[in-house]
């Protein structure tokens, strides 16, 4: 078995914790709670072989007989337990330093007295073992939130806490467990004619856009998760189960847990249940794409949609945008034949047609510089655009192989394609000229980068396909242009991360934007709650004397 007492870039999460030699008679114990609490076994329980456990998965490939194989070809049972295990050491981001660990165990337990039997007897056997807990939706964050990056981590995943059921009519809510995917709620929704408003494209669990306040295109007219959840059901790092608050339209009774959880990451409790807010759905859509020479030009209209969208353009609920080269992107991999220009697609919704389409004019009114302007008042055309839009980071990840094979371009070996993904929200009056500008620093530099922009908001997403190992010039250089958006962001008093979270990636970045102090009360809160730090350690804020930890994102 490897020495616990190894370095690693990993324990500058816990710079002051020294793990102790691996206790087996408490690894049993827990392991006998977890796989309870798992209700059995199964797929919902796994547990990491012994003389693997502090073993990275970079070093993964170099364990056992039969190198390089254990994760793609498993040959017994064995290979298969470390195969599943490895999945939960990842999610959709690309950071390969610090490299991530495998789990000790991962458990999904489908009751929450189940989640707060874990939290407890991990708690239990914290000292004797070093572990610590992360909490796992669906896997599609991209800032490493998710990740095992800390040695013996228990990964607790809530894809078995998968309730849904209707408030009374009155209430307009429903009441919703962690692990019930976006998507599937609205389906179940459906029956009931209503649906949850916000609405990422990455197709995310509802605890999971709980953990950052996910939002997506549609947060213009139903704003953020936070905007959407009334009370929340959570388990503490004590393995108390409670209730934030009463899901009632006005509650004066003391602080708001309900808003302190949403955000946290994972790292002040476990969120197992929620009851959320529904609105119905309207009979009437329509939209369309507005072309435009330059995304400032774009920006502007979206400066004026967003003042008039509670007077003259109430029906607008989405108005998001794409630069040339992510339209150059989304036809080459989605087979989409719009005009090569930064684009504007918009959705309008109401009751009245006439009144909807009577917005839609005002819209193409306002959107001085336009180029071109294309009606869909069919709701399956509208379904295709948003379709294409909803699949950039898809686009992103294939498009560089697509062009390299379509012009002949040779390529060394098999194609290591990945996609830097970073976010940035800023106030509205500063949103033309800091996507122009980044625009500007990702031409100059010869990078290809696709801008999806929930552009009346200020949030906007940058999308770079870039070779992540084998090419330091090409990491540095994306590196140096992110560093460049995030201080324009900064210096036009906008923040990191509008919805995406701040997991390892965004760690530096917030100290950058609310100073020592802020932090320090975000620190002290994270003590309070969370005083052995076993939830999640190391992801939001840095640890004591890490600083200096790299997090490199390719």
């Amino acid at each position: 078995m490897p020495s616990s007492s190894s370095s690693s870039l990993h324990d500058a999460f816990r710079p002051s914790v020294v793990l102790p030699l691996l206790d087996v008679p408490s690894f049993d114990a827990l392991s006998a709670v977890l796989r309870e609490a798992s209700g059995g076994g199964g797929d919902s329980f796994l547990a990491c072989p012994i003389d693997l456990i502090d073993v990275n998965v970079v070093d993964l490939i170099d364990v056992g007989d039969h190198k390089n194989d254990v994760l793609s070809h498993p040959r017994d049972s064995r290979d298969e337990v470390i195969a599943s295990l490895s999945m939960y050491a990842k999610d959709k981001s690309q950071f390969h330093e610090p490299p991530a660990h495998l789990p000790i165990f991962v458990v999904a337990p489908n009751t929450i007295q189940g989640v707060a039997d874990v939290i407890r007897a991990c708690r239990k056997h914290q000292k004797t073992l070093g572990c610590v807990v992360v909490v796992r939706g669906a896997g599609t964050g991209v800032e490493g939130g998710a990740v095992p990056y800390q040695k013996r981590a228990v990964v607790l995943s809530t894809r078995n806490l998968n309730e849904i059921s209707i408030c009374d009519a009155a209430d307009n809510a429903a009441v919703v467990g962690a692990g019930v995917l976006k998507n599937e709620l609205n389906k179940y929704l459906k029956k009931y004619n209503v649906f949850f408003g916000p609405d990422p494209s990455s197709n995310p669990s509802i605890g999971g856009m709980i953990s950052t306040s996910g939002s997506g295109m549609s947060t213009l007219r139903y704003g953020t998760t936070r905007e959407n959840v009334l009370a929340l059901t959570v388990v503490t790092p004590a393995g108390d189960i409670i209730e934030t608050r009463r899901p009632t339209r006005k509650n004066a009774t003391g602080y708001n847990l309900t808003h302190l959880y949403i955000g946290g990451e994972g790292t002040l409790g476990v969120v197992c249940r929620a009851v959320v807010r529904v609105r119905p759905i309207l009979p009437i859509r329509c939209g369309g794409v507005l072309t435009f020479p330059t995304v400032a030009l774009a920006c502007q209209t979206a400066v004026q949609v967003s003042q008039l969208a509670d007077t003259d353009l109430t029906a607008i609920v989405r108005c998001e945008m794409l630069n040339e080269e992510g339209v150059k992107c989304t036809n080459e991999v989605f087979g989409t034949t719009l005009d090569v220009v930064p684009t504007m697609f918009v959705e309008l919704q109401g009751s009245d047609v006439s009144r909807v389409e009577e917005q839609w004019r005002t819209l193409v009114r306002i959107a001085k510089g336009s180029l071109k302007q294309t009606y869909a008042g069919d709701g399956d055309k509208l379904d295709e655009l948003w379709d294409a839009r909803r699949g950039c980071y898809i686009a992103a990840s294939k498009y560089r192989k697509l062009v390299a094979d379509k012009e002949g371009v040779p390529r060394a070996g098999p194609p290591i394609d990945n996609v830097l993904l970073t976010d940035v929200c800023v106030p509205l009056s500063e949103l033309a000229d800091v996507v122009d500008a980044t625009e500007t620093d990702f031409k100059v530099a010869n990078v290809p980068c696709v801008m999806c922009c929930h552009i009346s908001d200020g949030n906007f997403h940058c999308c770079v396909p870039c070779n992540a190992t084998g090419a330091p010039r090409e990491i540095g250089h994306v590196q140096e242009l992110e560093e460049r958006l995030i201080e324009r962001a900064l210096q036009r008093r906008g923040t990191v991360s509008g919805e995406h979270g701040v997991g390892i990636g965004k760690r530096e970045f917030i100290v950058r934007e609310h100073g020592d102090a802020h932090i320090g009360v975000q620190k002290s809160i994270k003590k309070a709650m969370d005083p052995t730090s076993l939830l999640n350690p190391g992801k939001v804020l840095f640890e004591e004397n890490a600083s200096n930890t790299s997090n490199s994102r390719l």
